[in-house]
């Protein structure tokens, strides 16, 4: 794209612009443009190489208790996400970029239009070989149209569905190594670009963020035959439009994990985003489910407390465990401690049936417990109610990205197998009646 087509597709696209730049941003980015060297595909894979993590990656917000104050509908999820990261991005004055984040395959898209040639690359720099052959040439047809020069876009991929939905991750990483094998012949791709590293040769990383998703907009539009788009992309100010686009987006596709919020002044950086550049939020609810057993922490050595706690709904007899508690709740060692001191008082007046074997008492604690070993695991007749914290849940209702959240003493009866289906089905984005 020349320095002409730039500034023409500026003022063409301004008024349906999400990425809306004020007139001195404008001119900024044009001069900037106009300035960035330039660079050949070689040069730019040489310096990622030279990277511990080929790609910006996000930091993971820790979640608070502020975070679990009722368990109703998307709406008061995605409250608790603004609450959650509002002090997070304060920093970053007063826009932050927001960026949906679905189950996908980070992906890095090289193309050269002059010499009709497409890369698809894996997140550590590995050609995905048997996708480009069968994908290869759809997407240079795409790109060629906008692009005259070579380019290098960071993305997403994703396989849909016959019915369009957005397929879970494990899916999505066997289909992308083998998408000509049989049991993958109904999945159709989908690439959301969500960043530009080169564009038509130009080497455009030193332009802040919100200039380098500017040009992705006038450069690769939306076209509904297109396996490529723009990934769905916000600048906001308002914490209350960051609410409705959540609720927007959880409703509208499965497979939906939560929000990338960016600051819209950085330039493209590579690994881990130490002073939060980047921050990865998830919709997240909790379940209640009570507590059948505890087991020794650490295994296989001195004993100190029991961390890894064991819970079930109140209608199956599935295992559901846990073995880390949200800091924020006092989950710390002082915590374990305390909780395991009542655990082996009780197991010592034959309250609780211990199992397993007998393991060693550090001797640190000998004193506290008042005794020198007990239980490798103890088993709890009518035991608490757990509230737990759960990222996802399989089809087969495993729960994943599990933490104690606290033991709810005004509660009774456990979540059912019922309510894991519809938590499940929620934090796929699949609507709920």
């Amino acid at each position: 794209m020349s320095l002409k087509e730039v500034k023409s597709e500026l003022s063409k696209t301004k008024e349906g612009s999400k990425m809306k730049l004020s007139k001195e941003d404008e001119k900024d980015l044009v001069s900037k443009y106009s300035r960035s060297r330039k660079i050949t595909y070689q040069q730019l894979k040489t310096q990622m190489a030279k990277e511990k993590s080929k790609f910006p990656q996000p930091v993971r917000i820790q979640p608070t208790m502020e975070v679990f104050t009722a368990k109703d509908n998307d709406y008061t999820i995605a409250q608790r996400i603004v609450k959650l990261t509002a002090k997070d991005v304060k920093k970053w004055g007063n826009f932050i970029i927001a960026d949906t984040k679905f189950d996908g395959i980070r992906s890095l898209i090289v193309v050269d239009p002059k010499k009709k040639e497409v890369r698809v690359l894996s997140r550590t720099l590995k050609t995905l070989k048997k996708f480009e052959k069968k994908y290869g040439d759809v997407i240079l047809e795409n790109l060629t149209k906008i692009v005259k020069d070579k380019s290098v876009m960071d993305a997403e991929l994703y396989a849909l569905g016959s019915g369009g939905e957005i397929l879970p991750g494990p899916t999505v990483t066997g289909w992308a190594k083998n998408p000509t094998a049989e049991k993958y012949n109904e999945i159709r791709p989908s690439i959301e670009v969500f960043d530009i590293m080169v564009l038509n040769s130009k080497d455009v990383r030193n332009l802040p963020l919100k200039y380098r998703k500017r040009l992705l907009e006038i450069s690769l539009r939306k076209d509904d035959d297109k396996i490529m788009e723009v990934a769905d992309t916000r600048m906001m100010n308002n914490s209350s439009r960051l609410i409705d686009w959540v609720f927007q987006a959880k409703t509208k596709k499965r497979g939906f994990e939560g929000l990338v919020l960016k600051d819209p002044d950085q330039t493209y950086f590579y690994g881990k985003s130490k002073d939060k550049q980047w921050v990865k939020v998830k919709a997240v609810d909790t379940l209640d489910l009570r507590l059948k057993a505890v087991s020794a922490y650490p295994e296989g050595k001195v004993f100190k407390f029991y961390k890894h706690w064991e819970m079930t709904p109140s209608d199956a007899d599935m295992i559901i465990k846990a073995d880390k508690g949200i800091k924020e709740a006092d989950f710390n060692e002082e915590y374990y401690i305390k909780f395991t001191k009542r655990l082996i008082k009780k197991w010592k007046k034959g309250q609780l049936e211990g199992e397993g074997g007998m393991v060693r008492v550090a001797a640190t604690l000998v004193k506290e417990y008042g005794v020198e070993e007990v239980p490798k695991r103890i088993k709890i007749k009518n035991g608490p109610i757990i509230e737990l914290f759960v990222e996802k849940i399989s089809d087969n209702l495993l729960p994943s990205g599990t933490k104690i959240v606290r033991i709810r003493d005004d509660k009774r009866e456990a979540d059912k197998v019922e309510d894991m289906v519809k938590l499940r089905d929620y934090l796929m984005g699949v609507n709920i009646k």
